[in-house]
């Protein structure tokens, strides 16, 4: 099953609204945020590594969205794989950790329709750059190594 798929069921069981951007849409907004933050991995664990913060996963990866604000996000995934050029819009951030609880889990990217911050998630750490360093470091962020 596509990450989107499984992004749109679980939003449509907590009553979320999400819907997949087109194709066009999506590339632009994918190739627009790659650009700006200049990320280091859209394939594999998914990175940024430039001017960005990281937090260990397992002690963020279900609350961290709560720091965001009630706005507008995109989420997009691997770009080498099935998912490739699908974004979600997401009608509220602040959801995002209820809508992965409810999920199988995955790798993504995030930011809001400012491209204000990116935030990766992988694995192992939470990443983000922009406007959401400063919350990330009062929880004890590291910078990544660039």
């Amino acid at each position: 099953m596509k990450n989107s798929t499984e992004i749109l069921n679980a939003c449509k069981e907590l009553e979320i609204k999400a819907r997949i951007l087109s194709k066009e849409d999506s590339r632009n907004i994918i190739t627009e945020t790659i650009r700006k933050y200049n990320v280091n991995k859209i394939t594999g664990h998914l990175s940024i590594h430039n001017n960005s913060y990281t937090l260990p996963i397992e002690d963020y990866e279900f609350t961290y969205s709560l720091n965001l604000n009630e706005e507008p996000v995109y989420m997009f995934f691997d770009q080498n794989n099935i998912n490739k050029n699908d974004v979600v819009l997401i009608n509220d951030g602040r959801k995002v950790c209820k809508i992965m609880e409810n999920t199988y889990g995955m790798e993504y990217f995030l930011s809001n329709i400012e491209l204000d911050f990116l935030i990766t998630v992988n694995w192992y750490v939470l990443e983000g750059s922009g406007s959401v360093i400063d919350w990330i470091k009062g929880y004890g962020g590291v910078k990544s190594q660039d």
